[in-house]
C-alpha cells in the first residue's frame, strides 16, 4: 500500500498518482450524490476510470439507517 497527498482537481490527480506508482490497483471511495448530483456536480469516480490504466475497486459509501 502507498498513500500520496494530492490537490486540484481529484480525478486528474488520483490519475497522475496512480500512474506514477505503476499501481496495481486502485481502491476508491464513493460517496454517491445520485443521478441528479451527478449530472449537477459531474462524478470524479466516472472521470476518473477513463484515465487510470489499472483496475478500480469503487467503495460505495455507508447508507445511513
Amino acid at each position: 500500500a502507498r498513500v500520496e497527498l494530492g490537490y486540484g482537481d481529484a480525478a486528474a490527480e488520483l490519475a497522475r498518482i496512480t500512474s506514477g506508482a505503476e499501481a496495481d490497483l486502485l481502491v476508491a471511495g464513493s460517496h454517491g450524490h445520485g443521478l441528479i448530483g451527478d449530472v449537477l456536480f459531474g462524478s470524479t469516480t466516472s472521470r476518473l476510470r477513463h484515465r487510470v490504466r489499472c483496475p478500480m475497486l469503487i467503495v460505495p459509501a455507508a447508507r445511513a439507517s
